[in-house]
């Protein structure tokens, strides 16, 4: 089987990026050739097998004079928003990504075409190559993009609705992408995530050792939850030496992140932000954690959470669609929390007034969460090659 994975924004970077390396990585011990194609910046370095071909698109350069589009309204690097390219951008993407894809379905000529996001360049990719096959994967921001911003929208709805597979994280996705593009049901599976059992998994620090601190992970951003997250310490009972926060992750609005730093500095506990680390630096954060927050407003089916899991965390997560019955299925056992959202507007805009509350139920769930005890839970039906098995026999 030959495979031409293709990504519109940087691979080694953001769930989708990870995703995609992941996947790669998969394929190439099931001796699958590969060749993948994804937009990055001139000194991005990209980690890739080497048995895999990689065919660049280049932005901030000549024939893409802007940075690299990506599917969130705020990534941890910089980057152009669909909403913001102008009729002369988007030729320019469409123009720069169609003449290295016809490159490369020239040279590797691959058997199958797996194209991340439900989004414009899958759509131009459909609309092109009529008669290879192609296999869509949703990660939630794809389906974000559509409410939140008309870009190009009749034309992404027309040519999603022809991919011949589309690959999902949990039920309540494959039945929101059931409805948004009128996809038949038999052509939407629910994979899930998988997450490398190599990197990630229990250290030997005693429970002693772990207690009290706490980790977040992902982007630095509002609508990742993280202003809520701090402003929900000062509701804690605990002493000042009892906690420390961890926050692991870039910001891509430095306005927004010198905010947060800001924030940080005036709270009754210890914050450390780490910056961007390495899968492997990233696991070892986790296993000297207690507990792993994720506040977000939206997410699909977050690999952090899966990867603090399998490092032995215990859990705090908003209560997003698909992701309790998910864990309940694929992870059971497993110590986690939900936590109510606030009132949303816009998908993943939290209304001010509802914040306060908000925090408070953060806090309440971060106490929950340390009184329960922690239960070793089974995770290797969850690994990244049993998810590339389940392609190849589509």
């Amino acid at each position: 089987m030959k495979i031409l994975s293709i990504l519109a924004q940087k691979p080694n970077s953001t769930g989708s990026g990870i995703f995609l390396t992941e996947l790669v990585n998969g394929f190439s011990k099931l001796n699958c050739k590969q060749a993948v194609i994804a937009g990055i910046s001139e000194d991005d370095r990209v980690i890739l097998p080497e048995d895999v071909l990689f065919y660049p698109v280049h932005f901030d350069s000549e024939a893409l004079p802007f940075p690299v589009v990506g599917m969130s309204d705020v990534m941890p690097y910089k980057s152009t928003r669909y909403k913001e390219m102008t009729p002369e951008m988007t030729q320019s993407f469409k123009e720069a990504f169609l003449a290295v894809i016809d490159q490369a379905i020239s040279e590797f000529k691959p058997d199958l075409l797996l194209c991340h996001h439900l989004y414009y360049l899958t759509a131009l990719v459909r609309e092109r190559y009529k008669k290879l096959r192609i296999i869509g994967l949703c990660h939630n921001t794809d389906l974000r993009q559509l409410e939140k911003t008309a870009f190009m929208k009749e034309f992404i709805l027309s040519q999603i609705s022809q991919v011949d597979e589309i690959l999902c994280l949990n039920e309540a996705q494959a039945l929101k992408v059931q409805e948004v593009f009128g996809t038949e049901k038999d052509r939407v599976h629910v994979t899930g995530a998988g997450y490398n059992e190599n990197l990630f998994y229990p250290g030997s620090q005693s429970e002693a050792e772990r207690k009290g601190q706490l980790i977040y992970a992902g982007k630095i951003a509002y609508k990742k939850g993280v202003g809520c997250l701090l402003k929900a310490l000062q509701y804690l009972p605990y002493e000042k030496e009892d906690v420390t926060v961890t926050l692991v992750g870039d910001g891509g609005d430095e306005k927004e992140f010198s905010e947060i730093r800001k924030l940080a500095q005036d709270l009754p506990y210890q914050v450390e932000f780490t910056g961007a680390l390495s899968q492997g630096a990233l696991a070892e954060h986790y296993r000297q954690s207690e507990v792993f927050v994720l506040p977000s407003f939206s997410e699909g089916l977050s690999l952090t959470m899966m990867e603090a899991i399998a490092c032995g965390c215990k859990v705090v997560i908003s209560d997003l669609p698909g992701i309790k019955e998910w864990l309940a299925v694929n992870i059971p056992g497993s110590v986690v929390e939900f936590v109510t959202l606030p009132m949303l507007y816009d998908n993943d805009e939290a209304r001010a007034e509802d914040l306060s509350d908000y925090e408070r139920r953060i806090a309440a769930g971060i106490e929950k969460i340390r009184e329960r005890e922690y239960q070793k839970v089974e995770m290797k039906s969850l690994s990244w090659l049993g998810i590339c098995k389940k392609v190849l026999h589509m």
